[in-house]
């Protein structure tokens, strides 16, 4: 898959909504090391909304339940600041 085509395939599946879950920005570097080793690059997406989270979605939703195994609960959708 080229970029131009990963990149058209992503902006499919987010428009159609996708799985998603926030993360307290700390954490952000160990939940990427688990993503890029884990999941399609193309079957993700990470932005930074607020201050101090990280909004991670998915296009499958097992990917989004693997990937909040990876940090403690606590530590995923925190109210907003």
């Amino acid at each position: 898959m080229t970029p131009i085509e990963k990149f058209e395939y992503r902006n499919r599946w987010l428009r159609e909504g996708g799985h998603s879950c926030t993360l307290h920005s700390d954490l952000e570097d160990e939940a990427l090391r688990w993503v890029r080793n884990n999941v399609q690059p193309q079957s993700f997406h990470r932005s930074l909304t607020y201050p101090y989270q990280v909004t991670w979605t998915f296009e499958h939703e097992a990917d989004l339940k693997a990937f909040m195994l990876v940090c403690e609960p606590r530590f995923y959708n925190q109210e907003k600041i």
